[in-house]
């Protein structure tokens, strides 16, 4: 009897330990998950900013070559009206003056 209640005690022992060990594996598993899992979330993140700065400047590219023509446009019409002669400025100076002095009553 006294043999039995030995082989039990020893049984009861053995599986608090499988069960202890089963329990110390089943979180170094969830350890290595959730560092699994932030291993995968940062390199989302990392690849999802290098796409980010990738469609960024393809887009400033882009806007570079459809801006361009504007402002060599501009750029041309703001040198010609640079390289107008004061002589040529003069009466349309004149004019604008003078409408001012009349409408104002300062005649």
């Amino acid at each position: 009897m006294k043999d039995n209640i030995e082989r039990i005690k020893r049984a009861e022992d053995e599986a608090k330990a499988l069960i202890d060990k089963a329990n110390l594996e089943k979180d170094r598993i969830f350890k290595e998950a959730e560092k699994r899992s932030e291993e995968i979330r940062e390199e989302i993140i990392k690849d999802a900013q290098k796409k980010k700065a990738e469609i960024l400047e393809k887009a400033k590219k882009e806007a570079d070559l459809k801006a361009q023509p504007i402002i060599e446009e501009a750029d041309l019409k703001s040198k010609n009206i640079l390289n107008i002669k004061d002589d040529v400025l003069k009466p349309y100076a004149d004019a604008v003056i003078e409408r001012i002095v009349v409408d104002n009553g300062n005649s």
